[in-house]
């Protein structure tokens, strides 16, 4: 009993009731089936009112054969035959249809359903269409597509600053009958919201990166990954100019907490004071102009701070190197004059 008496207790009035929006559904295709009572019924009758209830419905997909019987018809000497619908040269003869290259591709790489379960929905669909012959569809729907992988391709090269990371992709080794680990590089101009994506046998050697960026001049922002911090090949090193990522050192700032709670902390403040400022100037809607003059007045300080911070642990006897925090010190110290290009741009 906490010593309060029905009378003296405080009720809360009760908010009304406020049944929840029915979800409109606006990019769902609609249909208006308007419902009458018999025509018995109607003799006499006045209307009243327009009454709408929604039910959402779905069709199942379905495999159409489209036969094009072309009448071919003499004039002048000449025959005159319609030309039948355009498909790209490589379906011209063959008796599929982009539409179906296309659903095949989106399932296997966006919805990531195999091939050997597609066969299964193509048969419920109607068309019993062996696995070996959609293993074949999507493979020239590939090669369809490779004109526009190279041309996004060089889209993204033109831009002057890019994002380059490597992932790991699982790939299956049919010698040994399991997947292995291997990179695939990926490249973002976020300014045209482009990117594409380059696998050479799996590698992530520099080698790989140096290719792809031989014809390239502009900034790119990357991890502290080797590859990246002497990148390119003699013919373009200088053109190439590569930003690091102060998201990455934060990260492993993070990270070590629970090693040394005390120097992350150190290092958290002054670098989250980088990013509220950051955030602050975009709330304002700054101009790129001004964006850089802000930087230049109240991030250098910021940053001529950590990089005290950093001289003075780097040397730290009491850190050890092996630890988390000393990682995410040794990886911030290499890291920080590849930061310097922010107040350039």
């Amino acid at each position: 009993n906490d010593g309060k008496t029905e009378s003296t207790r405080q009720k809360k009035p009760r908010k009304p009731y406020k049944r929840p929006e029915r979800r409109a559904y606006d990019d769902v295709e609609e249909k208006i089936e308007i419902l009458m009572p018999d025509a018995e019924e109607l003799k006499g009758a006045k209307f009243v009112r327009s009454e709408k209830t929604c039910r959402l419905y779905m069709i199942p997909a379905k495999i159409v054969k489209v036969i094009y019987d072309r009448r071919i018809y003499a004039k002048g000497g000449k025959l005159l035959v319609p030309r039948l619908p355009y498909v790209p040269e490589n379906f011209q003869k063959r008796h599929i249809e982009p539409s179906l290259i296309a659903g095949l591709l989106t399932n296997k790489f966006c919805y990531h359903i195999p091939i050997h379960r597609q066969t299964a929905m193509f048969k419920n669909a109607g068309a019993n269409i062996a696995r070996s012959t959609l293993y074949d569809w999507c493979g020239e729907g590939i090669d369809a597509l490779e004109g526009l992988y190279q041309t996004i391709r060089d889209e993204v090269l033109k831009a002057d600053y890019l994002n380059v990371d490597e992932t790991t992709v699982s790939v299956i080794d049919e010698n040994v009958h399991h997947t292995k680990k291997e990179y695939m590089w990926g490249l973002v101009d976020t300014k045209n919201r482009l990117a594409f994506f380059d696998y050479d046998q799996g590698s992530r050697s520099k080698g790989v990166i140096d290719d792809i960026l031989q014809d390239y001049i502009g900034t790119i922002q990357s991890d502290g990954y080797s590859a990246y911090r002497n990148i390119g090949t003699e013919d373009n090193r200088n053109r190439i100019r590569r930003l690091s990522c102060l998201a990455h050192i934060r990260r492993k700032f993070r990270e070590s907490r629970e090693n040394d709670a005390e120097h992350s902390d150190q290092a958290l403040s002054i670098i989250n004071g980088i990013y509220r400022l950051e955030k602050c100037f975009r709330r304002l809607k700054l101009i790129p102009d001004k964006i850089k003059e802000y930087r230049i007045r109240f991030i250098i300080p910021l940053f001529r701070k950590f990089k005290q911070w950093l001289d003075t642990n780097i040397a730290n006897p009491k850190i050890l190197g092996e630890s988390l925090i000393g990682k995410a010190i040794s990886y911030a110290y290499k890291e920080f004059d590849a930061l310097k290009y922010i107040f350039d741009n």
